[in-house]
């Protein structure tokens, strides 16, 4: 089953920044392309030249983006993980959640939620019929999807997720 139970602070997840574009450089830029960038770069954004807090700032984020493209190993990570970031953009992948937020049913100061994991959820409907208010079926896909948490009982999620 591909029905999954996360607290809220899980399902969030940031952005990673294209140290590339922040740089001005191609993705296949070699070490001392990367080197000039961050040099002249750095230069523009110093605290002394622009402004203590936002140079601060600016100077801590081209740090890491020269520390992590001069590592060949922390480089090819940030690669992987900017090509599915990319991928995810395309898809229209956003991270927002499908589901409605309620309370109706819920333990007080529930801050758990249900998802459907979509890649291992096989189109069974059981979650559906065990929980048909929190669960419905994406028919462009196939799949389950938790339209709304918490408008069954959590007797019928937890038997929905079972199934």
């Amino acid at each position: 089953m591909g029905v999954r139970v996360k607290g809220l602070a899980q399902r969030e997840e940031a952005k990673i920044v294209d140290f590339y574009e922040l740089l001005g450089v191609s993705d296949d830029a070699d070490l001392a392309t990367i080197k000039r960038a961050y040099y002249s770069f750095a230069m523009e954004c110093h605290p002394d030249v622009s402004g203590d807090e936002e140079g601060h700032d600016m100077c801590v984020l081209l740090n890491e983006a020269y520390a992590i493209l001069k590592n060949p190993e922390l480089r090819a990570l940030h690669d992987a993980d900017l090509a599915q970031q990319r991928e995810d953009d395309e898809d229209g992948f956003t991270g927002v959640a499908y589901s409605k937020w309620t309370t109706r049913k819920a333990k007080p100061g529930e801050d758990r939620a249900v998802f459907v994991d979509e890649f291992t959820c096989i189109g069974c409907k059981q979650c559906v019929w065990a929980a048909p208010a929190t669960f419905r079926m994406n028919e462009d896909y196939g799949r389950s999807r938790v339209f709304a948490q918490w408008l069954n009982t959590e007797d019928d999620i937890q038997c929905a997720i079972g199934a």
